[in-house]
C-alpha cells in the first residue's frame, strides 16, 4: 500500500500535494485531505484501485465521505462497482452509509467550471520560454491545450488535442518519467495564469500565428495563482531569513549544476559594452586591479543602465519565482528560497549592480556576446593556400 501512496504522490496536483504529510500512509493522506482525498484517488487505475478502497473500508466512517465522493466521480464502471463493494462493507459494519448515488448519475457532462483539470508547467527556459499543458475533462475523454509562452511575446504556440482519460494520464505520467522532475503539476487554472501575465507583458503586440479563437477558448475559464506565486506564499518566511549573499552563492551553485537557467541579455547595449571591455584590455595604460575594477565597473554600470529598467527587473524576478516552483516540484527548498529571496532583492533595488545576482548575469552576458563574436570573426578569416 505505501508503495502505491508513494508512486501516486508524484501525480497529485501540487495544491493538494502540498497538504500531505511525509509518510505514505492512507490513514495520514486520509486526515490530511478529507473528502478531497477522492480527487487524488481517481487518479489511480482499476487494478490499483481495490486494495485501496478496502484500505479505506477498514477506516470506518471517517472514509465515507471519500467513498461518495469517488462514486460521484470516477468515470469507469468497473471502479464504480468496486467504490459500491467497500460502501457495503461499511454498511455490513452497521454504518449508514446512505442511499447509492446510482439514480442520480443522469449525465457524465459537467459545467466548463466544475470541470476536473490539470496543469503541467516546465521553468523558464534561458529565454524565458515555458512549455504549458492544460488538461480538461471533457465527454469521453481529456482535451489537451499545448502551449509555448514566452514572457516578452506571449503565447509562441498553441494546439489542442484530444485524448481517452487513461491515455491522458499515461502520457503525463510517461511525461514527467521521462523529463526526471523538469516539469511541474499544477492547477488548470494556474496555467491560464502564467497565459494571462505573459498576454499582458508582451506590450499590446498582436499574437502571431495563433487562432485567435482557440486562445480565447484557452483562457475561457478562470485564473489562479501561478507557480511561482504559490512557491512565494508557502516560503516567504524561509525566503526572508537568507542574507543576500547567501542566496546568491545558493543560486550560483544551481546555475553550476544546470539545474537553473541562467538568462542572458543581448543587444546593442550589450555589444557596447563588450567592446569598451575589449578596448580596457588593449590599453597601453598600465592600471592597479582596483582601477582596473573601477573601470570594469563603470562599463557594467552602463549596460546595467539601458538594459535593467523596471520592467526587465520584474520580468527577471517573476522567471527566478517560477523556476522557484520548479525547483520546490524537485524538493529543493533551499534553492527554492535562495530564489524567491533574490527575486525580492532584484524588486527592491536601487542600483541593479546592488544585486550580485544581476552583475553575473550581465557578465555573463558580455562573455556570451564577446564569444560568439570571437567565433563570427574566425570565420571570416581567409587562410593561405
Amino acid at each position: 500500500m505505501e508503495l502505491k501512496l508513494g508512486s501516486l504522490r508524484e501525480r497529485v496536483a501540487q495544491d493538494l500535494r502540498e497538504r500531505l504529510p511525509p509518510e505514505d500512509a492512507l490513514a495520514s493522506w486520509l486526515e490530511a485531505l478529507g473528502a478531497e482525498l477522492a480527487d487524488v484517488l481517481s487518479e489511480l487505475h482499476a487494478h490499483e484501485m481495490d486494495g485501496v478502497l478496502q484500505e479505506l473500508a477498514h477506516a470506518g466512517s471517517d472514509a465515507l465521505p471519500v467513498l461518495r465522493r469517488l462514486e460521484e466521480r470516477v468515470p469507469d464502471k468497473q471502479m464504480r462497482k468496486l467504490v459500491r463493494r467497500s460502501l457495503h462493507r461499511l454498511k455490513t459494519r452497521g454504518i449508514d452509509v446512505g442511499e447509492s448515488a446510482r439514480g442520480e448519475r443522469h449525465s457524465v457532462i459537467t459545467p466548463v467550471a466544475e470541470r476536473a483539470e490539470l496543469g503541467v508547467v516546465t521553468p523558464p527556459d534561458p529565454q524565458g520560454r515555458q512549455a504549458l499543458l492544460l488538461l480538461v475533462s471533457v465527454r469521453g475523454g481529456t482535451r489537451i491545450y499545448e502551449i509555448l509562452l514566452s514572457d516578452t511575446q506571449g503565447v509562441l504556440h498553441l494546439v489542442r488535442f484530444e485524448l481517452r482519460r487513461r491515455e491522458a494520464r499515461s502520457f503525463i505520467d510517461r511525461l514527467q518519467k521521462e523529463q526526471q522532475g523538469r516539469v511541474l503539476r499544477a492547477e488548470g487554472a494556474a496555467v491560464r495564469g502564467l497565459v494571462r501575465r505573459a498576454q499582458a507583458g508582451r506590450g499590446g503586440a498582436a499574437t502571431s500565428g495563433v487562432d485567435p479563437q482557440l486562445l480565447a477558448e484557452l483562457l475561457a475559464g478562470e485564473s489562479a495563482p501561478t507557480p511561482g506565486e504559490r512557491a512565494r506564499e508557502k516560503l516567504s518566511a524561509q525566503a526572508a531569513r537568507l542574507a543576500q549573499v547567501q542566496a546568491e552563492a545558493i543560486l550560483r551553485r544551481r546555475m553550476e549544476a544546470g539545474v537553473l537557467a541562467a538568462w542572458p541579455f543581448a543587444g546593442d547595449a550589450i555589444e557596447e559594452a563588450v567592446r569598451r571591455l575589449a578596448e580596457l584590455e588593449r590599453s597601453p595604460l598600465v592600471l592597479s586591479a582596483v582601477q582596473k575594477g573601477e573601470r570594469v565597473y563603470q562599463v557594467l554600470a552602463a549596460a546595467a543602465e539601458r538594459i535593467l529598467d523596471e520592467p526587465t527587473r520584474q520580468r527577471v524576478a517573476q522567471r527566478l519565482e517560477e523556476a522557484a516552483a520548479g525547483l520546490l516540484g524537485g524538493g529543493d527548498e533551499e534553492g527554492a528560497a535562495a530564489a524567491l529571496r533574490t527575486a525580492e532583492i532584484i524588486r527592491d533595488a536601487c542600483a541593479p549592480l546592488e544585486v550580485g545576482y544581476l552583475r553575473m548575469l550581465l557578465e555573463l552576458s558580455c562573455g556570451l556576446t564577446r564569444q560568439q563574436q570571437r567565433q563570427e570573426d574566425e570565420g571570416k578569416l581567409i587562410l593561405p593556400g
